[in-house]
Protein backbone atom coordinates (compact mmCIF):
# COMPACT_ATOMS: atom_id res chain seq x y z
CA UNK A 1 0.00 0.00 0.00
CA UNK A 2 3.30 2.23 -0.61
CA UNK A 3 2.22 3.85 -4.06
CA UNK A 4 1.12 7.20 -4.92
CA UNK A 5 -2.61 6.69 -5.92
CA UNK A 6 -5.22 8.41 -7.47
CA UNK A 7 -8.36 8.77 -5.50
CA UNK A 8 -10.03 6.61 -8.40
CA UNK A 9 -7.88 4.35 -8.15
CA UNK A 10 -8.39 4.26 -4.42
CA UNK A 11 -11.91 4.43 -4.63
CA UNK A 12 -11.72 1.06 -7.21
CA UNK A 13 -9.24 -0.69 -4.84
CA UNK A 14 -10.22 -0.01 -1.41
CA UNK A 15 -14.36 0.63 -1.09
CA UNK A 16 -16.41 0.48 0.89
CA UNK A 17 -13.71 0.80 3.93
CA UNK A 18 -12.45 3.85 5.72
CA UNK A 19 -8.65 4.86 4.03
CA UNK A 20 -6.40 6.65 5.84
CA UNK A 21 -3.97 8.07 3.13
CA UNK A 22 -0.41 9.61 4.38
CA UNK A 23 1.05 12.33 2.15
CA UNK A 24 -2.56 13.75 0.68
CA UNK A 25 -3.01 15.99 -3.02
CA UNK A 26 -5.26 18.21 -2.97
CA UNK A 27 -6.69 20.78 -5.67
CA UNK A 28 -6.96 24.45 -4.73
CA UNK A 29 -10.46 23.77 -3.42
CA UNK A 30 -9.08 21.06 -0.99
CA UNK A 31 -10.54 18.26 -2.85
CA UNK A 32 -8.53 15.11 -2.32
CA UNK A 33 -6.82 14.08 -5.74
CA UNK A 34 -4.91 11.39 -4.19
CA UNK A 35 -1.84 10.17 -2.31
CA UNK A 36 -0.45 7.12 -0.19
CA UNK A 37 -2.85 4.88 1.26
CA UNK A 38 -1.28 3.42 4.42
CA UNK A 39 -4.21 1.37 5.69
CA UNK A 40 -7.96 0.72 5.50
CA UNK A 41 -10.87 -0.36 7.71
CA UNK A 42 -14.28 -0.39 8.70
CA UNK A 43 -13.63 1.87 11.87
CA UNK A 44 -12.25 5.60 11.32
CA UNK A 45 -10.70 5.77 14.97
CA UNK A 46 -9.13 2.65 14.23
CA UNK A 47 -7.01 4.87 11.50
CA UNK A 48 -6.48 7.93 13.41
CA UNK A 49 -4.87 5.70 16.43
CA UNK A 50 -2.64 4.02 13.58
CA UNK A 51 -1.85 7.39 12.29
CA UNK A 52 -0.98 8.55 15.21
CA UNK A 53 1.11 5.34 16.10
CA UNK A 54 2.78 6.39 13.08
CA UNK A 55 3.66 9.49 13.66
CA UNK A 56 1.98 10.89 10.41
CA UNK A 57 0.92 14.51 10.11
CA UNK A 58 -0.76 15.54 7.23
CA UNK A 59 -3.02 12.57 6.36
CA UNK A 60 -6.63 12.36 4.81
CA UNK A 61 -9.35 10.06 6.56
CA UNK A 62 -11.77 9.33 3.83
CA UNK A 63 -14.92 6.51 3.81
CA UNK A 64 -15.24 5.00 0.64
CA UNK A 65 -18.56 3.35 -0.92
CA UNK A 66 -21.98 4.61 0.10
CA UNK A 67 -22.66 6.08 3.56
CA UNK A 68 -25.19 3.71 6.36
CA UNK A 69 -28.29 5.09 6.79
CA UNK A 70 -28.14 5.66 10.84
CA UNK A 71 -24.80 7.55 10.10
CA UNK A 72 -24.93 11.08 11.36
CA UNK A 73 -21.72 13.24 10.53
CA UNK A 74 -20.95 15.66 12.52
CA UNK A 75 -19.03 18.73 12.15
Amino acid sequence: MDDYLILEEIEARYAPDWVLIDEPQTDELQQLLGGRVVDRGPDRDDLYRKAKALGLHHIAVRKLGPWLEDLVLVL
